[in-house]
């Protein structure tokens, strides 16, 4: 199992293991999430990720990066 780092971005993340956005607030009752770290900036979420997870990149990750990194939003 690895560590999986994901950035907390207006209330959301993007969750590896469904495949989507999802609200901040579900993360916390996952039992992958690990540790919310809300003292950097941006805040980020920590999850315990199976290796085979990690092993494949995410296309809908990038797009989900992208929606919620635009200017002028």
């Amino acid at each position: 199992m690895g560590e999986m780092q994901t950035p907390v971005i207006g209330g959301h993340v993007y969750c590896r293991a469904r495949h989507a956005d999802t609200d901040v607030s579900v993360c916390v009752t996952c039992e992958r999430m690990h540790e919310l770290r809300d003292r950097t900036s941006p805040p980020y979420v920590v999850c315990q990720i199976d290796d085979l997870e990690m092993a494949e990149p995410d296309p809908h990750f990038v797009a989900w990066w992208y929606e919620h990194h635009r200017r002028g939003r």
